[in-house]
């Protein structure tokens, strides 16, 4: 995934099928993985088991990266899965975005005009990524307020646990793109997204909208 040609790359992403697998039978049993879609692309985890995992997934890259020499930034991190009517093999994926390209995603327009891929059918990524960000929104929304300085992490505030998560990586800023980009014909795809009914928004990122 990277911006239109000239312009730096917005996203890195990482294959979690390995990590996720030690999680397998929760993740199936209690349907997490089924329960995402196009429109719903971030794993919904419920409740000690979810959060344990999302937890689990983001120490591994923390400590993955800890002696990476690269200057640290903020990344934002979610567990996704992609939608098995569009792919043919649905695996747990990690996306790590950078917070200033989250607020890019957050309008659809510009995703449309900005973004292109390494292969046609990527296009439902981007998708991905625009859902992700308006997700992130309305968790910022949720966590707007500042917590409570004498609260405790408490077994029952897991149930309601954020699923996208920041985290201090050395990550280089952009990567080098395995093939030549593809731009999305979006008219075309327009049949499939309307068919998934999606909610593709337009709109920059609200002022003075962030996470405590």
């Amino acid at each position: 995934m990277a911006r239109s040609p000239g312009k730096s790359s917005g996203r890195d992403d990482w294959n979690f099928a390995q990590l996720v697998s030690c999680h397998s039978s929760p993740l199936a049993g209690d349907g997490t993985v089924a329960a995402t879609a196009l429109n719903h692309p971030i794993l919904p985890t419920l409740g000690t088991i979810g959060f344990e995992i999302l937890n689990d997934a983001a120490g591994w890259i923390s400590g993955a990266l800890a002696t990476s020499p690269i200057e640290r930034t903020i990344w934002l991190f979610c567990l996704t899965s992609e939608d098995r009517k569009v792919v043919r093999k649905r695996c747990v994926r990690g996306f790590l975005v950078r917070k200033e390209d989250m607020a890019r995603f957050h309008d659809w327009q510009w995703c449309r005009e900005h973004l292109v891929v390494e292969r046609p059918w990527h296009w439902f990524r981007i998708v991905a990524l625009h859902r992700i960000a308006r997700n992130w929104a309305d968790q910022c929304r949720i966590y707007s307020a500042a917590p409570d300085p004498a609260s405790m992490p408490l077994v029952n505030d897991q149930c309601g646990h954020r699923r996208i998560v920041s985290l201090s990586l050395g990550l280089l800023p952009q990567d080098t793109p395995i093939s030549a980009p593809f731009v999305v014909d979006w008219d075309h795809q327009l049949e499939s997204i309307e068919s998934n009914e999606l909610t593709l928004s337009d709109g920059s990122w609200p002022p003075n909208l962030m996470e405590q």
